[in-house]
């Protein structure tokens, strides 16, 4: 079994067939850079797969499953935004964020969560961070 952040069968299997390929963030000991760089390097390696499947690279959303990762996109509005904005640029086209929770590994205010979702998504999804 592939380990975190790696290239796995399921690249092939998306671009060949499929339209979303969705990525889990790595365990949370990670530091947030190697997280990033460790993505980028999927986008990347997706990119190639696709070439080398005579598909265009963009036809496949980029899907990043977080929530454990030693970055809190749920502290704030801001948080969520330079989270999302770091990951845009590296090649996220979705973000999935678990509901917040009361207690770890998920923990955030829901409030926050819900000033994000009025504050600031309009904006990140139109590509303003």
């Amino acid at each position: 079994m592939p380990g975190p952040m790696t290239t796995c069968p399921g690249s092939a299997c998306a671009t060949g067939r499929g339209s979303p390929h969705c990525r889990r963030s790595p365990p949370p000991q990670e530091d947030p850079r190697k997280c990033l760089a460790a993505f980028e390097q999927q986008v990347d390696r997706l990119g190639e797969a696709c070439v080398a499947e005579g598909r265009e690279p963009d036809d496949i959303h980029r899907v990043l499953l977080t929530g454990v990762t030693p970055e809190r996109p749920l502290a704030s509005v801001q948080a969520f935004r330079d989270f999302a904005g770091r990951y845009a640029e590296a090649g996220a086209t979705d973000l999935i964020l678990h509901w917040p929770r009361p207690d770890e590994p998920y923990e955030a205010d829901p409030a926050v969560f819900e000033r994000i979702a009025t504050a600031a998504l309009a904006d990140v999804q139109a590509g303003r961070f």
